[in-house]
């Protein structure tokens, strides 16, 4: 009988298929949560002047008077730090401080030791020609994001001759461009 010899060929499929089934594998799922951040591009230059009054007294000797302080802020290279003044006087209108009456010494603009942003080297007041490129060579090249204040510094004597009367002022115009 052919019956019995089914039967048992069934009987061994279902014991192999039974092993081969507790021996599989088991079921896996994979789930992959992509994190991503965006880190914008900090730019930023911005001038505060310090208050109070400039001494322009007859004979006054000013040594490193803080005049203001320049934040810089930045996450990305400068490709040039430029300054548009280049005279370093002061001047009340079209009428020029005369800092040369009776022992004035002229201005001279420098920037604190500690400001990173700025080669000193290159800042040397006067400006000899604007547009001049002051940035340093950290700051073309940076690793890592850049927050500070940079004092800027002024140095002058005052003639002993009284000025003409007024409202002295000097603008320095820093710009700041990036790639």
């Amino acid at each position: 009988m052919k019956t019995p010899k089914i039967i048992a060929q069934v009987l061994i499929l279902c014991l192999v298929g039974s092993n081969a089934l507790a021996v599989a594998t088991p079921d896996s799922a994979t789930a992959t949560i992509n994190l991503a951040g965006n880190v914008p591009v900090i730019f930023s230059l911005t001038a505060d002047g310090i208050p109070g009054d400039i001494d322009f007294t007859p004979g006054a000797s000013v040594n490193n008077r803080v005049l203001g302080l320049l934040h810089f802020k930045y996450n990305q290279s400068m490709t040039t730090l430029k300054i548009s003044s280049v005279n370093g006087n002061f001047k009340a209108g079209a009428t020029a401080f005369n800092w040369a009456a009776a022992g004035g010494t002229a201005p001279v603009l420098t920037v604190d030791a500690g400001c990173t942003s700025i080669d000193n080297t290159k800042f040397v007041w006067p400006i000899a020609a604007a547009g001049t490129d002051v940035a340093s060579a950290t700051a073309k090249a940076v690793t890592t994001g850049v927050e500070e204040y940079c004092q800027l510094l002024g140095t002058w004597v005052a003639p002993t001759a009284s000025p003409l009367s007024g409202v002295y002022s000097l603008d320095v115009t820093f710009t700041m461009t990036g790639p």
